[in-house]
């Protein structure tokens, strides 16, 4: 019986591959004919031409998994896939990643939460001035947080924030019955917007979503609170949206991990905003060991013709 070829074609491959060859005896029958990155064309002929199943980055496999003759599966390494979503690849299976995000998304959204009502910013500034002042502060079971999004990461920032004693609202396309979270859906978003003092974006890219956060959406949020994203970039549909809600003072600021162009140029109007703050897609990065423990299932599962976990919905979008 010929072996499953397997193409590793990802930044991380050399501890992908480290890991494939700790687990030889599980995965025997898959043959890596490739390990590296998208930089080697003579060596990717091989990977378009008799690859299988391909483990990549979405933003790589983009470029040239539609000209694999053979490619049947492509496991992702990261949880979106809406890059993957936009090429011609709907006759391949994709595979994503879950439940390996929700701890490290938790703690960034809750550390900039704390960041803001602990005002920590404002009395850096009082030090940097030598100024003794102690500023008023409120109990953070007095705030709420909105989440937009609750799969399995915005259950788990939800649970998270309900630990804090805030108050959790949830936005999505349908009622999840979560516990500690009041559901809204549809046309309640902006009943749901006006009601956050913090609100955290984690929806998925869909047809629905691309650019939900407009001036209008801005300018219903409650005065003065603090628009998270760590979602989609797509969602906000022009910089100059969100810039103009802060300057009017609809929020108080903005904290961006996502963006439709990444690395964000440098000329961007983002970092000459000073109440906005920017973190380089690292709110819950793809630690290689988690994801091949659900490459590793998955690879069974495709062995046994089981369906995979984390199937891409190219209908749904994510």
């Amino acid at each position: 019986m010929s072996k499953i070829k397997l193409a590793i074609v990802s930044r991380d491959y050399k501890e992908y591959l480290s890991m494939f060859e700790c687990e030889a005896q599980l995965l025997q029958n898959y043959e890596v004919i490739y390990a590296g990155t998208d930089n080697d064309s003579v060596k990717l002929r091989r990977v378009q031409n008799e690859s299988e199943v391909l483990i990549s980055e979405p933003d790589i496999a983009a470029k040239f998994a539609h000209k694999c003759q053979s490619l049947l599966w492509i496991q992702s390494t990261w949880a979106g896939n809406n890059v993957l979503q936009k090429s011609d690849l709907k006759h391949i299976k994709v595979s994503g990643v879950k439940g390996i995000f929700a701890q490290r998304m938790s703690e960034y959204v809750l550390s900039y939460i704390l960041y803001f009502h602990r005002k920590i910013e404002q009395y850096q500034n009082l030090k940097s001035k030598g100024v003794w002042q102690q500023l008023p502060i409120d109990i953070l079971s007095n705030k709420t947080l909105g989440i937009m999004g609750l799969g399995s990461i915005g259950k788990q920032v939800a649970s998270a924030a309900n630990n804090l004693g805030m108050k959790v609202l949830g936005y999505s396309n349908s009622i999840k019955n979560i516990t500690g979270v009041s559901e809204y859906i549809g046309d309640d978003l902006y009943a749901f917007t006006a009601k956050c003092d913090y609100l955290v974006n984690l929806l998925p890219e869909t047809d629905t979503t691309i650019g939900m956060c407009d001036a209008k959406f801005f300018n219903h949020m409650k005065k003065n609170s603090i628009f998270i994203n760590a979602g989609r970039g797509s969602i906000i549909d022009e910089p100059t949206s969100l810039i103009m809600a802060i300057n009017k003072g609809f929020l108080s600021g903005a904290v961006l991990d996502v963006f439709e162009q990444e690395p964000l140029p440098q000329e961007h109007p983002y970092y000459l905003n000073p109440n906005i703050h920017i973190t380089c897609h690292t709110a819950a990065v793809s630690e290689p060991t988690s994801v091949f423990e659900v490459f590793l299932e998955n690879a069974q599962r495709y062995t046994n013709n089981n369906e995979l976990l984390y199937l891409h919905d190219f209908n749904k979008g994510y």
